[in-house]
């Protein structure tokens, strides 16, 4: 696994991760 594949790998879990605690932060706001 060569850099660049495992820079798009992290930057998508990042982004994964950051989708996730906004919908949870929509969730609670909606309640």
């Amino acid at each position: 696994m060569d850099t660049r594949t495992r820079r798009i790998i992290v930057t998508g879990l990042l982004v994964l991760l950051v989708a996730v605690v906004v919908l949870g932060a929509v969730i609670q706001a909606v309640r």
